[in-house]
């Protein structure tokens, strides 16, 4: 026995030392988690401070791009304003331009007017003046014919004066330009043959200062060796010289070949401008198109000196490239010279293969340039010949129109001869047939016949006298007409007079129109350079403002990217720090747990002492109990197994709720990312009214007349929002009931979360009765298990009340835009309905799983069977006396939850009937916790048998007095 006692003591101080080393490495852990923790809260720290730095920088940065930015703004707007004022008084020229041609164009149709009432004038006079006789007519018929080949000769030289002044001053036009051109053209071309030549020129001196240099340095070489190896170099470095001459030569060639075809291009748009030339001399025949074929000329000139632009730049290209092979000549050479003068022909054949490829590209590109231009010339030359042969037939037209005219006119003047012919016959007439009668008179005999010979004479007299009267009436007429043709010719020989003298007024100021022209033309061709110059500066500055708002765009990025880099760091410091409480009071709970381990312990000793004495008094009487302590302390250290795994269990649970409470704090960042969007939404909604407010009361102010229309749509709508206020009601009510029911769905929960927290207390009571160290172990536990609940029930009302207060925004957004639009709210109002419902369905979708989780967590808890506590039972059953064994099945059967009636059936059937047992333990009571047991005065208590003593300590642990419920801080909170 006490071998046994020295046993059982060596095994407890090595429990001792274990649970010291275990305190002892806890605490090594916890105060490396911390250091590490406070050494990662430093460098966040560390970090923030120098993102802190970074975003005031970045937002110095931004600051001064902003100012550069309004800068610019001022700059541009200072430029458009320039630009318009540009515009105006460009539009300003033009107007007055066409206000001059218009002028132009009415002066002329007035002359032309005139000239065609003068026209019109002279043969209704020829017609009127031809009813006389022909020897009043005569005069008249002269003059006539004198004023009318004086009136066209006047209008044919005043026509022919207009057009050549104006192909005068067109061509001077054209030919100053074109002088421009070519001394422009004349000095570029002599500087690129200056330059070129000077380059040649340059090179080959420096050649020839190196081949005597060289030919020093070979001099005063002695070895025949070293003379024969430099007379080899020196024969490559002239075949190489030649090569690079013959290069040279084949340059000059080529310069001299693209001279030549660049007087060649010259000729031909000099043929093309001639050609043009001719062109727009017909054109401009028509005043209404000078403008338009001065402009065509312009552009096509401008085309022109582009492509001489891009020959000469070709040019340059050609140039330069030869001055690079040259130079890389110059560096081979000087190579040579100091690294024992090895030549690499390998690379000179390259360069010459390159030069030979970029030729023939060069060639390629010129023909297809060509082929491009001569493309749109062909058309233009097309477009020409078609505009010209319109021309002509317009000209044939209106030579056979003037041919028609005078056909025409001789026609009226012969009608007038005819007519005039026909009035003289008829007093030929009279005058011969008076004679006739006379004869036959006084030859016949017959009184009758010369009664009626006298009564026709009678009636001849008459008829005499009538047309005396007819003639002289008609004399004095055409004596009044004769004076009033005379007094005609006077006033147009006067008008004519006054009409030249006009017509020279005209021409002085149509040569000083021309000479205005011909200035505001050069005032237009520079303005419109400035123009162009101008345009090309704003879209230079333009493109900068795209690269400044490009970057601004870039540094906003990076500005908010660092501040969600700042939130998130913030976020896991904050993480960090909960952990780093969550711990420190997990420390803590241990440390306090190892205490109240010690004390255990020494309550341990101090029993371990109290049964050591009856077992020294009754070795030879009880080694069965002995046997049965032993077991114990086997179920003990095995508890203590088991006490140390659930520790592991209780980490690893705070670490899994760890991650779901960082998982929830996502959700909260998220559904505060939500709620930004939601008050962005609400300001822009809330511009967008205002705005909407603003046209409206304009309208209102503008339209007065239709106030009787607004009032009637005025009450339909308040119809309308009755309407979506009784929808927006009923919205109201059904989302209120989804609501409800989550609310009594909460309550359900956490009634069931009470129950489960109650089943788990009377569950835990039962291992804390086996030692004090199991009762803390539970009470943590349940402290835990409640405090899991009560957070998740903080998050689920955390989340309603945000879900509810989004709700309400929405509502209130509703009642906002209803005012205004009444069946777009209809429609938002069935869209957030419809989130609402995804919603609610996601909470009821976490409702229905927190359940399953607890039930989980229950299944997991209570399908976990003690098999140290089973295996003592099944012990204790057998070796328990016969008449005693029904007692300890009661027991088992109460540890089951296995009725009493059913129990009794049992026990009947084996034992026909068994009668209770209940002594009490060591002279006490059941107790809710079980106390260590004092040493006995009395030997009766003694007496009886360990097992019936442990059968008694099973039933009062099976059914412990359930204590009330103990709720953590925060579920009293709540």
């Amino acid at each position: 026995m006490k071998e046994e006692g020295n046993h059982l003591q060596e095994e407890l101080e090595r429990l001792r030392e274990q649970q010291h080393r275990a305190v002892l490495v806890a605490e090594l852990e916890t105060l490396d988690s911390i250091t590490e923790l406070e050494s990662e809260v430093s460098q966040l720290n560390f970090v923030n401070n120098h993102l802190e730095e970074e975003i005031k920088h970045h937002q110095k940065i931004t600051e001064d791009q902003r100012q550069g930015k309004m800068h610019l703004l001022q700059s541009l707007q200072e430029q458009k304003k320039e630009m318009n004022e540009l515009k105006y008084q460009y539009e300003q020229m033009n107007a007055a331009h066409t206000q001059l041609f218009l002028v132009k164009d009415e002066e002329i149709k007035n002359l032309q007017k005139t000239i065609g009432q003068i026209k019109a004038q002279l043969p209704g006079d020829r017609h009127d003046t031809q009813t006389e006789n022909s020897d009043v007519l005569r005069e008249p018929k002269v003059k006539e014919s004198l004023t009318v080949e004086n009136g066209g000769e006047n209008h044919n030289l005043l026509k022919s004066e207009n057009e050549t002044s104006v192909k005068g001053i067109k061509e001077e036009l054209e030919i100053k330009l074109l002088k421009e051109q070519n001394v422009s053209l004349t000095k570029e071309i002599h500087q690129l043959s200056t330059d070129e030549v000077g380059k040649l020129t340059q090179i080959i001196q420096q050649k020839d200062v190196e081949t005597p240099a060289l030919q020093a340095r070979l001099s005063p070489v002695s070895h025949p060796q070293d003379v024969l190896y430099l007379q080899q170099q020196l024969q490559t470095f002239t075949t190489e010289r030649e090569q690079v001459l013959a290069i040279l030569n084949e340059k000059v060639k080529e310069n001299s070949h693209l001279k030549s075809e660049h007087h060649k291009m010259k000729d031909l748009v000099a043929v093309e401008e001639a050609a043009l030339i001719q062109i727009q001399e017909e054109y401009r025949k028509l005043p209404t198109r000078f403008v338009s074929s001065g402009q065509g000329m312009f552009r096509e000139t401008l085309q022109n000196l582009s492509c001489i632009k891009e020959n000469d730049i070709e040019i340059e290209a050609l140039s330069q490239k030869s001055h690079t092979l040259l130079e890389v000549f110059q560096t081979f050479g000087t190579g040579n010279e100091k690294g024992g003068f090895s030549v690499n022909c390998h690379q000179f054949q390259g360069l010459l293969e390159e030069h030979n490829q970029l030729r023939q590209q060069v060639k390629q590109m010129e023909e297809w340039k060509h082929q491009k231009e001569l493309l749109p010339l062909q058309a233009q030359a097309v477009v020409d010949g078609e505009n010209h042969s319109k021309l002509e037939a317009d000209h044939t037209g209106l030579i056979q129109s003037d041919e028609l005219s005078d056909t025409k006119l001789g026609q009226d003047q012969q009608c007038t001869g005819q007519l005039c012919n026909a009035k003289a016959l008829p007093v030929g007439q009279l005058d011969s047939t008076s004679p006739l009668l006379l004869s036959a008179s006084s030859l016949s005999s017959q009184s009758a016949e010369v009664q009626e010979l006298r009564q026709s004479l009678q009636e001849k007299d008459a008829t005499i006298k009538t047309l005396q009267e007819n003639n002289h009436r008609l004399s004095e007429s055409m004596a009044a007409l004769s004076e009033i043709e005379s007094k005609g010719h006077e006033q147009t020989d006067s008008e004519i007079k006054q009409l030249k003298a006009k017509q020279d007024v005209l021409l002085n100021s149509l040569k000083e129109k021309d000479l205005l022209i011909r200035a505001q033309r050069d005032q237009l061709l520079s303005s419109n350079e400035e123009f162009t110059n101008k345009v090309s500066e704003n879209q230079v500055w333009r493109q900068a403002a795209k690269i400044l708002k490009e970057r601004v765009f870039v540094l906003e990025m990076d500005i908010s990217r660092l501040k969600a880099e700042n939130e998130t760091i913030i976020e896991i410091s904050k993480g960090k720090e909960m952990e780093c409480q969550a711990l420190q009071e997990t420390n803590m709970r241990f440390s306090v747990m190892l205490r109240e381990k010690d004390l255990q312990l020494e309550t341990m000793k101090e029993k371990a002492h109290a049964f050591e004495q009856p077992l020294q008094e009754k070795e030879e009487d009880k080694c069965g109990e002995f046997s049965h302590l032993a077991t114990a302390v086997e179920s003990m250290q095995e508890k203590t197994i088991m006490f140390q795994q659930k520790t592991d269990q209780v980490i690893l649970c705070l670490k899994q709720k760890q991650v779901e409470n960082r998982t929830l704090q996502h959700e909260v960042q998220h559904l505060h990312d939500k709620e930004l969007r939601l008050h962005q939404e609400l300001e822009r909604l809330r511009s967008h009214l205002l705005e909407s407010e603003d046209s409206h009361t304009w309208e209102i102010w503008a339209v007065e007349k239709r106030e009787l229309e607004l009032k009637k749509k005025v009450m339909l709508l308040e119809e309308k929002l009755v309407s979506s206020s009784t929808t927006s009601h009923q919205a109201n009510v059904q989302i209120e009931s989804p609501q409800e029911q989550l609310r009594m769905e909460s309550q359900q929960r956490d009634e069931k979360a009470l129950q489960f927290l109650l089943s788990q207390e009377g569950g835990t009571q039962s291992a804390l009765s086996l030692s004090n160290l199991q009762m803390v172990q539970e009470h943590f536990q349940q402290e835990e298990k409640a405090m899991c609940p009560a957070e998740f029930k903080k998050e689920q009302k955390e989340k309603a009340e945000k879900v509810e207060g989004e709700a309400l925004l929405s509502l209130q957004d509703e009642a906002n835009v209803v005012s205004d639009s009444a069946p777009r709210q209809l429609d938002l109002k069935e869209e957030q309905t419809g989130e609402l419902t995804k919603q609610s369905e996601l909470l009821q979708e976490m409702l229905d799983d927190t359940p399953k989780k607890l039930m989980n967590m229950t299944s997991s808890t209570e399908g976990k069977v003690d098999k140290g506590l089973l295996r003592n039972l099944f012990i204790c059953h057998f070796r328990t006396p016969k008449s005693k064994r029904c007692e300890v099945l009661r027991v088992i059967g109460r540890i089951l939850d296995i009725e009493k009636g059913e129990m009794e059936h049992l026990l009947k059937e084996d034992y026909g009937g068994v009668t209770t047992w209940m002594p009490g333990w060591l002279g006490g009571g059941p107790k809710s916790v079980p106390s260590t047991p004092l040493i006995p005065s009395q030997q009766s208590v003694w007496k009886s048998s360990f097992s019936e003593h442990f059968v008694k300590f099973l039933e009062m642990e099976s059914h412990p007095a359930v204590p009330p419920p103990k709720l953590s801080a925060r579920a009293m909170e709540l």
